[in-house]
């Protein structure tokens, strides 16, 4: 956990002086560290401003990982309908770049 700490830290760093580029990541990151640590209403937000931030500066390889995770975490809430419309929206973006 420090060691992600360490490294989100950095990113955001990154993030200060690109956003366009890194934003992205940060919300991601702490979505992640927010879902492991059950913070189920600020993790949901987070995923969602990641999703948003890739999506804007057309980060399609990223967006469809956002997206992906967030479904996953809603499958693990037992959230089905909202697991399957960021799978789908998962499997669109990574059509788009051909994966």
């Amino acid at each position: 956990m420090r060691r992600v700490k360490s490294n989100q830290r950095r990113l955001h760093r990154w993030a200060k002086n690109a956003p366009e580029n890194h934003l992205h990541k940060t919300y991601l990151v702490a979505a992640e560290l927010c879902r492991v640590k059950g913070k189920v209403d600020k993790a949901a937000g987070l995923y969602d401003l990641a999703i948003q931030k890739a999506r804007e500066h057309n980060f399609v390889n990223e967006e469809d990982l956002g997206c992906e995770l967030a479904a996953k975490f809603y499958l693990e809430r037992e959230k089905n309908i909202l697991a399957k419309s960021y799978l789908e929206n998962a499997r669109v973006a990574y059509l788009q770049w051909g994966a």
